[in-house]
């Protein structure tokens, strides 16, 4: 590779993540899935392959380097920010959160939001978003929810639509 792509790996870390890469790609039998035949592939994958390829995927990224441990170990001291046992903040807004959430989100100019979390699992999942062509407020940002018309066995794909409204005081 290096041959064929000089100055392709300068760094210990590029190294690393190069490395982990091909790890994964020759452990799995990895081939992309594009989105719009996502939800054809999760039919066809039954519940023993998924939970066979979530265990390998476990089983490979046992390793972690010096900086996640350090994020790791910041974010558990972050409790009032972070779901009970979660190591990384990478989850659904807690009632606390929303309004860092949305802001983050309006900042970004975030086009897109995945939640893989089922609103049946816990109440505050959808206190980011409101129902179906209701409208949320929280802090300066007011969300307004509709329902798209694609009908999709997995999944529940909604439009959000996110105002940045700052109170005045008058």
């Amino acid at each position: 590779m290096r041959r064929n792509r000089v100055n392709m790996i300068q760094t210990a870390e590029q190294y690393e993540f190069l490395h982990r890469a091909l790890v994964h790609a020759l452990t799995f039998d990895c081939a992309p899935v594009a989105a719009d035949q996502l939800q054809n592939y999760v039919s066809k994958t039954g519940q023993q392959q998924r939970e066979k390829q979530l265990k390998q995927l476990m089983s490979v990224s046992q390793h972690v380097v010096p900086e996640e441990r350090i994020n790791m170990a910041r974010n558990k001291n972050l409790k009032n920010k972070n779901r009970p046992g979660a190591d990384i903040p990478a989850q659904s807004p807690l009632p606390g959160t929303v309004v860092y959430f949305l802001s983050l989100a309006y900042k970004e100019d975030c086009p897109c939001i995945v939640s893989f979390q089922h609103t049946h699992e816990s109440k505050d999942v959808r206190m980011y978003y409101p129902a179906d062509n209701q409208v949320l407020s929280s802090g300066d940002y007011t969300v307004s929810s509709f329902k798209m018309d694609e009908e999709m066995e997995h999944c529940v794909p909604r439009r959000l639509v996110l105002e940045n409204r700052p109170i005045t005081n008058i």
